[in-house]
Formats: C-alpha cells, sequence, structure tokens
C-alpha cells in the first residue's frame, strides 16, 4: 500500500475536522456550485468533525500496521473503513455521527 497517498488522506480528513468545511466541501463551494448555479452548503455538523476525527486517527492506524509490516491486519482495517465509508455514502447512515450522538446525548436531526 502507498503510505504517502494514505497520509494525504489522513491529512484531508483531520482538516475536515479543524476547518469549517470538509476540504472536498470547498472544492464543491467554489467551484462545481459556481459551474453550476448550485446552492452552498453549510459548515459542516459536530457529528461530521467527529467522523473525520475517527477517520483521522483510524487512517493513522492503518498507516502504522503497514508500516510495520503488519500487511493482513492493515487491509482488515483498512478494509473495515471502507465498509463504514460506503455504508455512508450510499445510505446516509454513519456510525461515527451515531456515536458522537450516544455520547453526547443528541437526538437524530440535531
Amino acid at each position: 500500500m502507498n503510505i504517502p497517498i494514505l497520509s494525504a488522506v489522513m491529512f484531508t480528513a483531520f482538516l475536515g475536522v479543524i476547518l469549517p468545511n470538509h476540504p472536498i466541501d470547498y472544492v464543491y463551494n467554489y467551484g462545481l456550485r459556481q459551474l453550476f448555479s448550485l446552492p452552498e452548503l453549510p459548515p459542516r455538523t459536530p457529528q461530521v468533525k467527529f467522523a473525520c476525527g475517527i477517520a483521522t486517527v483510524w487512517l493513522g492506524i492503518t498507516i502504522l500496521f503497514f508500516w510495520y509490516g503488519l500487511f493482513s491486519l492493515a487491509i482488515i482495517w483498512g478494509s473495515v473503513l471502507i465498509i463504514i465509508a460506503g455504508l455512508v455514502s450510499t445510505t446516509d447512515i454513519c456510525i461515527p455521527s451515531m456515536i458522537y450522538n450516544r455520547l453526547t446525548g443528541q437526538k437524530l436531526g440535531k
């Protein structure tokens, strides 16, 4: 696996934690939106920032597994992240958001 690419993805996830919007949202808001006259995306919620934080740590652990030659563990660990990301992308079910809501006592939709 290419550790520099995973590191770039991890850095992008980290930016999703510290910036008002995810970096891809900026591409949309200042690029695609302008080209196609689409509505602007709002700032990200705490749930999304929490999810980006989990992804940052998860990717960091995956990188360490690859770095230390634990390839099977890295592939399994990384595959779980891909499945979770695929779930939110296809069904809008975000497990990290559910965890955040449970930890903070928030209801869905807040």
